[in-house]
């Protein structure tokens, strides 16, 4: 069975997902499931570069939803 490789776009796309949950994580400790399914689910290098920056000027998880409920 041969192994099945990400193309670039997508390995860049799941850095940029793992680096919104890192710095949640950093801010705010465990991060909630209600948030990383969204997260994992955003296939789009800008929405989740916004969601980065959000992450890291969010005072609180409830600032945050904010930001990542607004599309």
């Amino acid at each position: 069975m041969k192994a099945v490789r990400q193309g670039p776009r997508n390995e860049r796309i799941e850095e940029l997902q793992d680096a919104v949950l890192e710095i949640l994580l950093v801010h705010f400790g465990a991060v909630p499931e209600c948030f990383v399914a969204p997260i994992r689910a955003t296939g789009d290098a800008e929405r989740l570069r916004a969601l980065h920056r959000a992450a890291d000027a969010s005072t609180s998880l409830d600032e945050f939803e904010r930001a990542l409920l607004r599309e």
